[in-house]
């Protein structure tokens, strides 16, 4: 059996790429903005931005954020 353990490995699929699920450290939604250099852009918490920092940053989108 412990030949196939790696077969009945927890999967997850997001558009053409897969994780394994005991790979992955995070796996949040965060809101991508305009970091204010250029066309640059980073992630911040969905809590700050509801929490009142929508206000204050250009919104640029909304992603699932997964670190293998």
């Amino acid at each position: 059996m412990a030949i196939y353990r790696h077969l009945m490995r927890k999967k997850f699929r997001v558009k053409d790429r897969e994780f394994i699920l005991d790979d992955v450290e995070r796996f949040y939604i965060a809101v991508v903005i305009k970091s204010g250099y250029g066309d640059e852009t980073t992630e911040i918490s969905l809590e700050w931005f509801d929490n009142g920092g929508s206000s204050k940053v250009d919104l640029v989108g909304f992603g699932y954020i997964c670190n293998p």
